[in-house]
């Protein structure tokens, strides 16, 4: 039995770090508040509230389309919430959500992460 331990993974050519591309680790993440507010993320470089549970979010590394898979969810506890992809917004280089109180948008925490191909 072996045990890998490592800081940084560094390609063979001495770049570093090395980026997951092929892996089917998640390649984006966020975690944002009612106002797109970062509040943790990886691979977003900025959140956009577009009006009352509608929110995109900018990717720093684009995929190679607008056919990745994002999962979307609401922080909020009340099951009569929820969050759904927001297909109008969503690029290669776009996450979207909206999320609502199940009759209309409604501002909530949210966390989306998206799995697909780098561009």
């Amino acid at each position: 039995m072996s045990t890998l331990k490592a800081d940084t993974i560094v390609a063979a050519d001495g770049t570093s770090p090395v980026t997951l591309t092929k892996q089917s680790a998640a390649k984006a993440w966020v975690n944002g508040s009612n106002s797109a507010v970062l509040s943790a993320s990886f691979s977003i470089s900025s959140g956009t509230d577009n009006g009352t549970g509608d929110y995109s979010y900018a990717l720093s590394n684009a995929f190679s389309s607008g056919n990745f898979a994002q999962q979307s969810t609401s922080g909020s506890n009340s099951p009569t919430h929820s969050a759904v992809s927001n297909p109008d917004r969503i690029t290669s280089s776009v996450l979207a959500i909206e999320t609502s109180n199940n009759t209309t948008n409604s501002d909530k925490e949210h966390h989306i992460t998206a799995h697909g191909d780098l561009a």
